[in-house]
């Protein structure tokens, strides 16, 4: 009775994993003639909606310099058009304005390698999602109406129980927080037409220049503290047995600062000449 529904959610998240993967290790290495119309009408969309609502420039920056970045990834032959346009420069925003559009970029380019979530934000993701949600309420209906045959048996069915809820609770937590995110605002730009997706974007889009994309804290090793002050941990034969004495050393001799503001300086005028220079090899490419 609920050995179907158990097998389905594990093939489910089993695919999503593959598809995942492949897209971080491969991606589309090519480039279609529908890609390349879909992203030159692209701009045009983006500079409108730009006006409408302003608060949505950051990500639209972000995800912008993440998919320059794409070619880089996935060894493309395609350039995209954005690369010389002159609205897309980072030239003239704030310091801030610069590291936030940098952390976009960062979260997407993450995401992409490391997460689930390029394809999560899509139309099969999303049934996926919601076939993998039903799967795991009727197995989870299942184990709950399932007769009692023995004493022995209970133990099991209530640990087995609590596992499902648990992984019911992740799943309803991911769909909860789908729409909290720079994917979500980037797929509702682009359904834009659609009445409920410009009201969601009039609600969410000022709300995502608070989201917490990263502490603002650079981690630091104190050497001295190290090599100095040497405390001898609990079970300390035990730990160096297993190698994990340094581990818990080097831990302890970490600590957090906020970033510096000058350090933040120092890396946008960096970026700036990186960025020129690139734009300088592009208008002039090696013969």
């Amino acid at each position: 009775m609920y050995t179907l529904p158990m097998c389905l959610a594990a093939f489910i998240r089993y695919r999503e994993v593959v598809w995942a993967l492949k897209l971080a290790i491969g991606g589309n290495s090519g480039i279609t003639i529908l890609e390349i119309d879909q992203e030159a009408n692209g701009h045009s969309l983006f500079r409108v909606l730009l006006e409408k609502i302003p608060d949505v420039e950051l990500i639209v920056k972000g995800y912008y310099c993440f998919n320059y970045l794409k070619p880089r990834l996935n060894n493309w032959l395609f350039q995209p058009f954005y690369e010389f346009l002159s609205w897309m420069s980072l030239d003239g925003y704030s310091l801030e304005d610069v590291f936030n559009i940098t952390n976009v970029e960062l979260g997407f380019m993450y995401d992409v390698l490391y997460t689930k979530a390029p394809i999560i934000y899509t139309w099969k993701g999303f049934i996926l999602g919601f076939i993998n949600l039903l799967s795991l309420v009727d197995t989870l209906c299942g184990f709950v109406i399932l007769p009692k045959v023995n004493a022995r048996n209970d133990e099991r069915i209530l640990f087995t129980n609590v596992l499902l809820i648990g992984a019911l609770d992740l799943e309803v937590y991911q769909i909860i927080l789908l729409p909290f995110s720079d994917w979500a605002i980037i797929q509702m730009i682009t359904h834009f037409n659609k009445p409920a997706m410009m009201q969601l974007l009039h609600i969410l889009a000022p709300r995502s220049s608070k989201w917490k994309r990263w502490s603002n804290l650079v981690a630091q090793f104190n050497l001295l503290n190290f090599c100095l002050h040497y405390e001898q941990f609990k079970f300390s034969k035990i730990l160096k047995f297993q190698g994990m004495d340094m581990k818990y050393r080097k831990h302890w001799s970490r600590t957090r600062t906020g970033f510096p503001n000058d350090l933040k300086e120092l890396i946008v005028e960096e970026m700036k000449e990186v960025d020129k220079r690139e734009r300088i090899q592009a208008f002039h490419p090696k013969r």
